[in-house]
C-alpha cells in the first residue's frame, strides 16, 4: 500500500496591500540586523521547509508496514506526477489560507489520476462537513490527530469503526468528530529520509511535547490536539542523531512545542540528552510568561541552550485578552521578561494579536504604549511580524462568532492569514478599516522604537536587507 503525503506552503505576502507588505518587510529587515548583531544563522529562516505533522505521520505509517512518500508544494512540483501515479492514497494538509490552492490540487489528482484523496490539517478539522460538500473530488476528511485514522483507513477498516473521519454514505455526510489520539509511546520522530534534495538545505525544528492544555477561544490546538503528551527520550535521541548526521553538531533549531516548560522535568531530561550527544544547538521556542516566574525556570532553559523565546501576550488590553480566554496580565509578562534579562542572555520576543472582540481605538493606543515601553526598557527584542487576529474555523470565536460580537464578511479563505491586515470580519466596537489602520499605527510605532534602539535608519536596514536578499536569490 502506497500513501503520498502532501502539504502546500502559502506565501504570506500574497494578500497584503502595498503599505502593509512594506511595513512587514521593514520589521523583517530589523530582525535581519538583530540576527547579524547576535551572530545568529541569518540563512536559517529562508531555508526549505517541511511539515512536521506529515513527517511524523510518515514514520508512524512506515512502522506499520505502509510505503510512504512526501511532497511539499510548490517546491517539489517536479516530483508531483511520479509520486501521485505511484500512490493508492493521497493525504493532503491544509491551513485555512492554503485551502483554495489545496482544493485545486485535490481536483487535479482525482481528475487526472483517480487516486483516493484525504484532507487533513486545521481547515478540515474545523469544517469537515463543509469541505466534503465543497469538493466532490475529496473522498475523506480527517478531524484532529490523523495517525491512527489514516492507518486504519488505508488498512481497509470499516468506516464505522474509525474515529476522527468524515465521509459520504448514500448522499449523506457522516462525521466522526472525536479523533483517536496516539499514545505517548507512539509519538515518533519525523522521518527525514523522505525529504528531497540536499537535506542540509532544510530548516530543522523539533517537537518534544504534543498538544496544549489551554483553551484560548481564538485557537485550535487545545480543542483538536488531544491531551498533552511527551515524546520519549529514546524517540528524541533518534531524531537528534538523524539531524547530527545531516547538519553536524552545531546548528540553530526551533522547538515546536505549543509551550516550552509545561513539563519542566521532561525539559531537563531533553537538555541532558542534547549535552550527552555533544551537540551545540541554539534553540528558540514559544513560552507562556506564567512559566518564567522563578529563576530556576530560567536556568533550565539556559542550560538547554535556548537563545530566543517568543511570548504569547496577544493583546495589552485586559478586556480583549480575557474575553478571548487568555488570562494573563501585563505584570506577569513584565516579571517573566525581567527574570529572563536578570538571570540569562536569552532574547525575548512577543507575539501580539490585535483586532480581538472588544477592540477599540483606545485599545490600540494601549497596545502601542505597552509594546514601545517593553522595547525601550530592553525587555523584548522584537514583535513578530503578523499581528492581526484571524478567526480560525473550528475555534469558538469562529464557530460562535456572533456570541463574541464578530460578524464575518469575507469568505475568501485566501484572506484568512495574519499578513492580511484588512480583517475578514467586523466588530460591534470598531470598523474593519479602523482595525487595519490601528495595526498600521502599531507597526509604525514598533518600527520606530526598534530603530531607535539599534541606532539605525529605516532606509539603511531596508536597503541592507534587500541587498542581501537579492544576493541570495530570496524574494521578500
Amino acid at each position: 500500500m502506497n500513501v503520498a503525503l502532501i502539504d502546500y506552503e502559502t506565501r504570506n505576502f500574497y494578500y497584503c496591500d502595498n503599505e502593509t507588505r512594506y511595513l512587514q518587510n521593514v520589521k523583517k529587515a530589523i530582525q535581519f540586523q538583530q540576527n547579524k548583531l547576535k551572530n545568529r544563522d541569518i540563512q536559517r529562516k529562508y531555508r526549505k521547509k517541511y511539515l512536521m505533522p506529515l513527517l511524523t505521520m510518515a514514520t508512524y505509517l512506515k512502522r506499520n508496514g505502509i510505503n510512504v512518500s512526501y511532497l511539499s508544494l510548490p517546491q517539489d512540483e517536479d516530483l508531483f506526477e511520479e509520486t501521485v501515479r505511484a500512490a493508492d492514497f493521497v493525504y493532503l494538509w491544509a491551513k485555512t489560507a492554503a485551502y483554495p490552492n489545496v482544493s485545486e490540487i485535490i481536483r487535479r489528482i482525482k481528475i487526472n489520476y483517480g487516486v483516493t484523496t484525504i484532507l487533513g490539517g486545521y481547515h478540515a478539522m474545523g469544517l469537515p462537513k463543509e469541505v466534503l460538500e465543497d469538493l466532490p473530488e475529496l473522498d475523506y476528511a480527517c478531524v484532529g490527530e490523523s495517525e491512527r485514522t489514516l492507518l486504519q483507513l488505508v488498512q481497509g477498516k470499516s468506516l464505522d469503526s474509525i474515529h476522527g473521519i468524515a465521509y459520504r454514505r448514500n448522499g449523506t455526510i457522516i462525521v466522526h468528530s472525536k479523533p483517536d489520539q496516539v499514545e505517548p509511546s507512539e509519538l515518533l520522530e519525523p522521518d527525514y529520509s523522505i525529504l528531497h534534495g540536499n537535506k542540509k538545505n532544510y530548516r530543522y525544528a523539533i517537537q518534544t511535547t504534543r498538544s496544549c492544555p489551554y483553551r484560548c477561544k481564538y485557537c485550535l490546538y487545545g480543542y483538536y490536539g488531544g491531551s498533552v503528551r511527551n515524546r520519549s527520550i529514546e524517540s528524541l535521541e533518534r531524531e537528534l542523531r538523524q539531524i547530527k548526521e545531516i547538519c553536524g553538531s552545531k546548528l540553530d533549531m526551533h522547538i515546536l512545542d505549543n509551550i516550552i516548560g509545561y513539563d519542566i522535568e521532561h525539559l531537563k531530561a531533553f537538555s541532558n540528552l542534547v549535552h550527552s550527544l555533544e551537540m551545540n544547538i541554539g534553540f528558540s521556542g514559544d513560552i507562556r510568561a506564567e512559566f518564567l516566574q522563578k529563576p530556576e525556570q530560567v536556568d533550565v532553559l539556559k542550560n538547554l541552550g535556548v537563545r530566543q523565546l517568543f511570548f504569547g501576550f496577544e493583546d495589552a488590553d485586559a478586556f480583549c485578552r480575557e474575553h478571548a480566554g487568555r488570562y494573563m496580565d501585563e505584570d506577569v509578562l513584565t516579571k517573566a521578561l525581567q527574570n529572563l534579562k536578570k538571570y540569562s542572555n536569552i532574547e525575548a520576543n512577543c507575539y501580539w494579536m490585535m483586532g480581538l472582540p472588544g477592540t477599540t481605538s483606545k485599545s490600540f493606543d494601549k497596545n502601542i504604549n505597552v509594546a514601545v515601553r517593553l522595547i525601550e526598557e530592553g525587555l523584548i527584542e522584537s514583535i513578530c511580524t503578523d499581528t492581526i487576529y484571524v478567526p480560525r474555523p473550528g475555534s469558538p470565536m469562529f464557530d460562535h462568532a456572533e456570541d463574541f460580537g464578530i460578524r464575518i464578511v469575507d469568505w475568501n479563505w485566501r484572506h484568512y492569514q495574519r499578513s492580511n491586515y484588512m480583517p475578514v470580519y467586523e466588530l460591534s466596537t470598531i470598523s474593519r478599516q479602523e482595525i487595519r489602520d490601528g495595526l498600521v499605527r502599531f507597526d509604525r510605532a514598533v518600527i520606530d522604537a526598534q530603530l531607535k534602539m539599534l541606532g539605525m535608519s529605516e532606509a539603511y536596514v531596508y536597503d541592507e536587507y534587500q541587498k542581501w536578499a537579492e544576493e541570495n536569490g530570496i524574494v521578500i
